[in-house]
């Protein structure tokens, strides 16, 4: 039961961090917009 219940939410989060990923490479981004946005984000 917790490794169905741990796949789900791995199948959850990757679907999450493919539509990011997408979302991400459609931006049409050059570099120097690339990097001022990896600037301004707080990990």
């Amino acid at each position: 039961m917790v490794s169905r219940l741990l796949e789900r939410e791995f199948q959850s989060t990757k679907a999450g961090l493919a539509a990011a990923c997408k979302k991400a490479n459609s931006l049409k981004l050059d570099m120097n917009d690339w990097e001022k946005l990896n600037e301004s984000e707080t990990w």
